[in-house]
């Protein structure tokens, strides 16, 4: 997969180091701008577990397995795509869903998920395709 970026040449903040350590019952934060925050908010969660959760891709096209974690968390709209941080600021995973039957549980992708391609996307120069949009 791909994930989308862009050079802002004018942006001089690090860049944010992977944590590939997360496991069950790791204290960490979820960030993001929540139902369209105005400003970046932080919420405490916990990792449950860790998972191989089979299903489809976004385009819905194959089966695809990917190593997620189980959060206690309030992940709400906004929180996808961005980080599950540990408590020293370092990413633990990328938020991507939350239950449907308990609104206490989310999901996110591990370091190990996403780290290969947030490093294609640091020396990226070229447009990637995305695929069509529903």
């Amino acid at each position: 997969g791909t994930w989308p970026c862009c050079t802002v040449p004018e942006l001089r903040a690090p860049a944010l180091r992977f944590d590939r350590t997360g496991g069950a019952n790791d204290n960490a934060v979820v960030a993001g701008f929540p139902r369209n925050a105005p400003s970046l908010q932080a919420s405490p969660a916990r990792i449950r577990s860790v998972l191989n959760a089979q299903g489809r891709d976004i385009y819905e096209r194959d089966i695809v397995v990917r190593e997620v974690f189980s959060l206690f968390a309030v992940v709400q709209p906004g929180n996808s795509g961005g980080p599950l941080l540990d408590t020293d600021g370092e990413v633990y995973g990328v938020i991507f869903a939350k239950s449907l039957d308990d609104d206490q549980t989310g999901y996110a992708l591990t370091a190990d998920e996403v780290a290969r391609d947030a490093q294609l996307g640091r020396t990226r120069t070229e447009p990637v395709y995305t695929g069509g949009c529903a």
